[in-house]
């Protein structure tokens, strides 16, 4: 419904699938004309794996469509000038960690101003991983003029505090909130 939203569910319940979904369907409804080095829709993640991984359900998901969304990943380990490359383009979306992104805004081959969908994944390990200040230098340059969603496996102090700063008159979700692990997940415990 495009109101900004804070998401609490467990690890392996879905929530990249609950926002993917939902930001296909919006871009299918009505295609986007992104600009050359601009973008629609912005993902930061905590890690390149968890980039690569959101980066793949967008494509898994949006190949089907008439015209289908670009997606790019913007991660460090990979080559920054095929990034710069692709971008120059026009990408509707990308899904990127905080340092190269970041990298990429000094260098003047990206803008973000554009950007009408914001999503911040594993808001609770952004935070864990020290990326407080990136995401200030990120929040900052963006329009405010867009909608803002944050996905986390647990909401603590830290993120809230975070939620306070991004998100408008948020809707929040919380889903099992005894944190009690995925059934799937088999766990152990080495005495060493």
């Amino acid at each position: 419904d495009g109101v900004d939203l804070a998401a609490e569910a467990q690890t392996g319940s879905g929530k990249t699938a609950a926002f993917v979904l939902p930001i296909l369907q919006k871009l299918f409804l009505t295609p986007l004309d992104s600009p050359p080095s601009g973008i629609a829709v912005l993902v930061i993640t905590p890690t390149r794996e968890l980039a690569l991984q959101v980066a793949a359900t967008f494509t898994s998901l949006g190949q089907f469509a008439e015209l289908p969304p670009t997606v790019l990943s913007i991660i460090g380990g990979t080559s920054i000038s095929d990034q710069m490359s692709i971008l120059s383009s026009g990408v509707d979306i990308v899904v990127a960690t905080p340092g190269r992104l970041l990298d990429l805004m000094e260098r003047g081959a990206v803008n973000i101003q554009h950007v009408h969908t914001l999503v911040l994944d594993e808001a609770d390990k952004l935070l864990d991983v020290g990326f407080d200040a990136e995401l200030t230098v990120l929040l900052d340059a963006l329009s405010p003029q867009r909608q803002n969603l944050l996905f986390s496996a647990t909401l603590p102090q830290k993120v809230l505090t975070l939620s306070a700063r991004v998100l408008n008159n948020p809707t929040v979700v919380r889903i099992d909130e005894e944190q009690t692990p995925v059934a799937t997940i088999e766990q152990r415990v080495y005495q060493v």
